[in-house]
């Protein structure tokens, strides 16, 4: 099979290895983990049964699944799909699972495949839900941006950066562009040179209300490179987010800011997902009323405690859980 993605491109997504989109299946009983046999997580999970459900099953389905790492989620995928002709999300998607669904709905596809599902809901029915594409695209490193074209592609057949460009326009489609050229060197050496300069234009196009020179260099920069950017302009000036805030609205603001908060020098926790929290609090009875019903929730895109309605993926903390 054509490798889709670019060949010496980490199987790293999230900061967790991933398996190889692009290898087809393995030969049914075959192992695809060295030392892991999914034949007793697989039982396990096929015992569960909706006709007599309890909340004590859901908390052992929920160990199952947050004992696998990724790669080990696939290798079961295949297993129940070998045996029943059904993939692991389809026997998860089957319970009454309430809260713990979506969560585990996103371990059973695996960091990649949980955003790749993330597009297509997004753009699924009437209007697009932009929060999730800004949060899906936007800051991203390189490699995982070309994991995630290259995902799209192997399970919906379409190009992710005509998507893009169907479903947004105006000022907003700029974020086609970190799917068309996303930073191939994120780490390079800082230019203080550079930095002053990109300093002294943002805060001039900020005066302006000129997005345009904003999106330019938070495209083109690498990550290295852009949070000295946002350290020394909250040095010279003040908060970048703040000055970003005040200068635009909509979508355009919740884009921009979101780009800072991921590449900003202390990111202060703004970005992360809190679903480990979350099943800890349906664990203890406490559940999570008032919000989404769609788990995980957005913790801080915007800044600690504005909910922006994003449903996103479970984090590194949780792909690690035990």
């Amino acid at each position: 099979m054509e490798h889709l993605g670019q060949p010496k491109d980490p199987l790293i997504y999230l900061d967790v290895a991933i398996p190889d989109p692009n290898i087809e299946a393995p030969p049914k009983g075959a192992q695809k983990v060295p030392g892991y046999d999914p034949t007793s997580d697989f039982n396990a999970i096929r015992r569960f049964n909706k006709e007599n459900w309890t909340d004590a099953q859901a908390k052992s389905l929920t160990k199952v699944i947050l004992n696998l790492n990724p790669l080990q989620t696939d290798a079961l995928g295949y297993h129940c799909k070998g045996e029943l002709g059904k993939s692991l999300q389809d026997m998860i998607d089957a319970l009454p699972l309430g809260n713990y669904g979506r969560v585990l709905h996103a371990r059973s596809l695996g960091p990649l495949g949980y955003d790749v599902w993330l597009l297509k809901e997004a753009t699924r029915n009437l209007g697009t839900n932009e929060m999730i594409l800004i949060e899906l695209i936007l800051g991203r490193p390189a490699h995982e941006i070309r994991w995630l074209k290259t995902g799209y592609k192997l399970r919906y057949g379409k190009d992710l950066v005509d998507l893009i460009k169907s479903e947004l326009s105006g000022t907003f489609e700029q974020c086609k562009y970190f799917l068309d050229k996303p930073p191939s060197t994120p780490y390079d050496a800082v230019d203080q040179a550079k930095v002053t300069a990109d300093i002294e234009a943002l805060n001039y196009a900020a005066k302006k209300k000129d997005e345009l020179v904003f999106f330019d260099i938070f495209v083109n920069r690498s990550d290295r490179h852009l949070s000295a950017v946002i350290g020394g302009f909250s040095t010279q000036y003040k908060s970048l987010s703040r000055v970003v805030k005040k200068a635009f609205k909509g979508d355009v603001e919740r884009a921009l800011v979101y780009i800072v908060h991921r590449a900003k020098p202390k990111r202060d926790g703004r970005g992360i997902w809190q679903t480990a929290k979350l099943i800890g609090e349906h664990d203890e009875g406490r559940g999570d009323q008032g919000r989404s019903p769609d788990l995980p929730h957005r913790a801080g895109v915007v800044g600690p405690g504005e909910d922006q309605g994003g449903e996103g993926r479970v984090p590194e903390a949780v792909w690690e859980a035990a």
